[in-house]
């Protein structure tokens, strides 16, 4: 599935399951992002797009989201590996 966004406002964002971003594709959204799932097997591919402009959270009892390249937030960088998120 995929989302087309074009020229929409939102004061924040709500991702129920996996992010792919494209690297071809503009990201200006500067809302928090919040994931939310209650299962694991989510995954978060950034494609080298940094999301420094945004808070994010991840909730969901048991929901795991593992990273598939490096996450950009902020200055801070976390890199590809076996990172899983677990919502409480």
């Amino acid at each position: 599935m995929s989302l087309l966004w074009y020229k929409a406002t939102a004061i924040s964002l709500h991702i129920y399951g996996s992010l792919t971003l494209n690297p071809a594709m503009s990201y200006t959204f500067d809302g928090p992002v919040y994931f939310e799932s209650t299962e694991t097997g989510n995954t978060l591919f950034t494609a080298g797009i940094s999301l420094n402009r945004n808070s994010m959270y991840f909730n969901g009892a048991g929901g795991a989201w593992a990273l598939m390249d490096d996450l950009n937030l902020a200055g801070k960088r976390f890199t590809t590996c076996a990172w899983q998120f677990a919502g409480q």
